[in-house]
């Protein structure tokens, strides 16, 4: 009987991994190669931290650069040793032999990173949260390089067409960034360059004005380039009219992660996401 090959099916968070600097495939790279070589145990939350299972590197190309990086990120709770309790005997117990590498609740995820258009999935299903692996990222490139990184969810292209096809805006809110590469349409190229030219960490702006006076809202204008920056670079909170006759809601990019479907042969998973992820945020 022919054997049926294993399929993967599921949905995809997709993760924007920029720096500020040296913005090429080779520092992304050498970013996650510092983090195999060190390995450094990050705190995510109380005690819960995060370390790395194994990093493998993918086939590389004539330059050297992996088509993809293969991570096998752990998260787990630090156990102290002298809080074990006897919850029936109301008594404390102590542990006679207690290895401190020993660590409990371990969950694992495992991510995919392609140097190429610096974009890192994870699977939507994984026990390992979607923040855990940003504030994970966030914190190993800060222990590495500081201030050189940004790690940002990569926002749901239809929440951000829902907020620029409002039928009124009347409160904009944005934390953006440059992007990576830089965009070169119209107003949005030349309102991303400036922004780039400026070099901030980040820049915030909001606008706020009437529900009866709603904001001049013009395509390829400058609430139009926020909104596209957010997408990949980072947040937008909007309180929006989408038809003359509707309430105004309040939107807030962060709770629309991007997601996708990926349905393939198990054994081209890693190659499959690669072209995909590629077809979709490489440039076109």
């Amino acid at each position: 009987m022919e054997r049926k090959e294993k399929i993967s099916r599921g949905k995809w968070y997709v993760i924007n991994i920029k720096a500020h600097k040296r913005q090429n495939a080779e520092h992304y790279v050498q970013l996650f190669e510092n983090i195999k070589n060190e390995d450094p145990i990050i705190p995510i939350y109380a005690s819960k931290c995060a370390s790395i299972q194994q990093i493998n590197f993918g086939p590389r190309n004539e330059k050297n650069i992996p088509h993809w990086i293969e991570i096998i990120l752990m998260t787990y709770t630090i156990v102290d040793a002298d809080s074990f309790y006897n919850k029936r005997k109301k008594e404390d117990v102590m542990l006679e032999s207690w290895n401190p590498d020993w660590v409990a609740n371990k969950n694992e995820v495992q991510l995919i990173f392609v140097p190429d258009i610096h974009v890192l999935a994870l699977k939507k299903s994984s026990k390992v949260s979607l923040n855990s692996v940003v504030k994970y990222l966030s914190l190993a490139a800060e222990h590495f390089e500081a201030d050189m990184f940004d790690i940002t969810p990569i926002k749901d292209r239809g929440i951000i067409s829902r907020i620029q096809n409002a039928h009124s805006i009347t409160k904009i809110e944005a934390k953006i960034s440059f992007s990576n590469p830089a965009h070169t349409d119209d107003f949005l190229g030349l309102f991303d360059n400036k922004l780039k030219e400026m070099n901030p960490g980040s820049f915030e702006i909001k606008a706020e004005n009437k529900n009866d006076l709603p904001l001049n809202h013009q395509e390829d204008g400058l609430i139009d380039a926020m909104i596209n920056l957010s997408e990949c670079n980072g947040v937008v909170k909007a309180r929006i009219k989408e038809t003359e006759d509707s309430k105004y809601v309040v939107i807030n990019t962060n709770d629309y992660p991007a997601e996708y479907e990926i349905i393939c042969y198990q054994r081209e998973l890693w190659s499959y996401i690669r072209n995909f992820l590629i077809n979709i945020y490489g440039e076109k």
